[in-house]
């Protein structure tokens, strides 16, 4: 654990160290997913744009329809007695239409959001899909040396960034995007003089926000880092809290959490507090465009400067254009309302684009560890070409085998080791000597990097990780039932068993009798990692669970370790049972438990000191000789 717990923090701060020196976002990332995902909702994309043109449509009119309100009232005002066709009415009824217009282009808005929230529901629910079941086929090595809270934030909260960003500012983007564009249009229609002069201005102020949008880009990612390191914090405290109560460490881990979450909420301040400049200055950005448009279009209107555009001819009334000074005068002035209205409308979007820049940045920085995730190579590997579709006999030997987590620290030294059909050999010795790592290799949850391992003459380098766990049990330390029945809990090892064969699995196991006087027998249900259960009840459905599997080989990983000597009694003769016909490995530290093994491999160091039966390694009156004959069972009370 010490060794698996420092290529975490190796790795873990290896991987911190990249996020802090990454200072542009990975915006392309963000892209790429989206467009990897948007490709199965096509046609609400296409159905989207499409109604944001209708709604942009709709706001276009309006503009122009405010223009022709304005000068309908200021002809009104003016000489309502020489006027004849203007009338209080149709000022009412035109005013009603724009209403309307207004109506229309907030409802074709929502239409699009609903379009874009289940488009966004959609990418979701694909993206978890995927990184979950990317998840399921990484390597143990990788889960070894990442921490799993980081990897559950990445499935939860960096996914959810990602579908509420998109359902709650796709929208207003696509619509601010449309909306820019038919402003744009309209406003040169108005005056290409004052656009230009608009334009020219917007590009100056906005060359202050893109400083600060760099800046915040950094502290969102070392946010969602320090989110991650929290999440996982707070997984391991929760799972260890009978611990944490039985030291009476309280104090201790309230102490280290406080840490973590300073850190998290400084984070936050830093990120946010960059972001938060945004809201002032686009704020004063909108007021001085319109403040500054309506001083240089009064000056144009005062000084009788056209405006170069389109004129009298941008209206949905016609016969509201008219000659003469005062005409044009009123006229110019609807059409800068118009040019004033478009202004701030071709503004909006900015702003909100701006604004949704802070939130896209979080986006941005879950995609960046989603798509490190799914980048991560899975286990399996092409030379695996092999595939075994029949059980073994369960012969196994290692030859040569050499293994290191950590480069120039080998664990494994030329380590050979033998085992015919339905023999039993326990492997014993120090903690840190090898035991479980040679488990891992012979189970291909690690890759052999030097030496072999033979099933059966079958080189399971070549062989598929799937086929060889096929032909392997294994009963752990640490039992882990699942929150489903206790018959699916037996059942996972073979889904074909019946119950009947689940039921002869348990009593061969001894835990029938325990299962039937439950409420529900083996149809009862368990919680999270069956608490209800004392632990050599959940070993004994464990036991239960590998006697169903078709397996020829059996591993036992300190199977007895976690429980009282009565119930390892019982353990024990379940584990007997189990161990017949089948090539069995078992670790132990108790000595006690492996005396009737058929061979017994004593490791020291990585290295295979001594090999025979009980009597043949107390004959030798060695390593194994000295253990036996001290005052302690424990293999772990040794230090020599």
């Amino acid at each position: 654990m010490t060794l698996l717990k420092n290529k975490r923090t190796s790795v873990t701060k290896a991987h911190s160290q990249k996020l802090n020196n990454n200072e542009v976002l990975h915006f392309g990332i963000a892209f790429k997913i989206f467009v990897k995902y948007i490709k199965f909702y096509k046609i609400q994309f296409i159905a989207s744009f499409l109604i944001s043109l209708i709604a942009t449509a709709f706001n276009i009119v309006v503009i122009i329809g405010m223009g022709d309100l304005q000068t309908l009232f200021s002809k009104i005002i003016a000489n309502t007695n020489t006027i004849t066709y203007v009338s209080l009415s149709s000022f009412l009824t035109f005013s009603g239409l724009l209403i309307i217009g207004y109506f229309l282009n907030s409802f074709f808005q929502w239409l699009m959001s609903m379009v874009v929230i289940r488009v966004s529901q959609g990418i979701g629910y694909k993206l978890r899909m995927d990184l979950f079941n990317h998840v399921q086929i990484l390597s143990v090595q990788y889960f070894d040396t990442h921490e799993s809270g980081n990897i559950m934030s990445v499935l939860t909260n960096d996914v959810s960034n990602l579908v509420i960003f998109i359902s709650q500012n796709f929208t207003q983007t696509m619509y601010g995007l449309t909306t820019m564009i038919g402003m744009l249009i309209l406003m040169f229609l108005i005056s290409p003089y004052l656009s230009l002069i608009v334009i020219g201005t917007l590009i100056i102020l906005l060359s202050f926000i893109s400083i600060i949008i760099k800046k915040s880009g950094p502290a969102f990612i070392k946010q969602q880092k320090e989110l991650g390191e929290m999440n996982g914090y707070i997984e391991e405290t929760v799972s260890g809290q009978n611990i944490i109560n039985l030291y009476n460490q309280q104090d201790n881990i309230q102490k280290d959490f406080e840490k973590t979450n300073k850190k998290l909420v400084s984070a936050g301040e830093t990120s946010q507090g960059i972001s938060g400049l945004l809201i002032p200055w686009l704020n004063f950005l909108a007021s001085f465009v319109v403040a500054f448009l309506y001083g240089i279009g009064a000056t144009f209107v005062a000084k009788n400067i056209s405006f170069g555009g389109v004129g009298v001819s941008l209206t949905l009334v016609p016969s509201l254009t008219g000659s003469g000074n005062t005409e044009n005068i009123i006229l110019q002035i609807s059409l800068l309302t118009s040019m004033i209205l478009a202004a701030r409308n071709f503004v909006q979007p900015i702003n909100q684009i701006i604004v949704m820049v802070a939130q896209l940045q979080a986006a941005v920085a879950g995609c960046q560890r989603t798509d490190e995730l799914l980048k991560q190579e899975d286990e399996y590997k092409s030379y695996e070409n092999v595939n075994i579709d029949h059980q073994l006999k369960g012969a196994v030997e290692i030859k040569n085998l050499n293994f290191s987590y950590v480069k120039d620290k080998p664990i494994l030294k030329n380590v050979n080791i033998s085992a015919k059909p339905g023999e039993t050999v326990a492997i014993v010795g120090p903690t840190g000597s090898g035991k479980t790592t040679i488990i891992n290799l012979l189970t291909k949850f690690y890759d052999i990097e030097d030496g072999d391992i033979f099933i059966d003459e079958y080189n399971i380098k070549t062989v598929t990780k799937e086929s060889i766990r096929k032909q392997v049990s294994i009963v752990l330390q640490d039992t882990y039932l699942f929150d489903t029945t206790i018959k699916e809990n037996i059942r996972m090892a073979n889904p074909l068993a019946t119950d009947e064969q689940i039921k002869e699995a348990a009593i061969a196991a001894d835990c029938d009798d325990f299962i039937m006087k439950l409420e529900k027998g083996y149809d009862t249900p368990l919680t999270e990692n069956a608490s209800e259960l004392s632990s050599g009840q959940k070993q004994l459905i464990a036991i239960a669970r590998a006697m169903i599997s078709p397996s020829s080989i059996l591993i036992l990983d300190e199977a007895t370790s976690n429980i009282d000597t009565r119930t390892e009694k019982i353990v024990q003769s379940a584990m007997l049972k189990l161990i017949k016909n089948k090539t069995a490995f078992v670790i132990a530290h108790r000595l006690s438990t492996i005396r009737n093994a058929d061979k017994i491999v004593v490791l020291k160091d990585g290295s295979v000191l001594e090999t025979g039966n009980h009597v043949e390694l107390m004959k030798k009156k060695g390593f194994y000789y000295n253990l036996n004959m001290s005052k302690t069972d424990n293999l772990d009370l040794e230090k020599d």
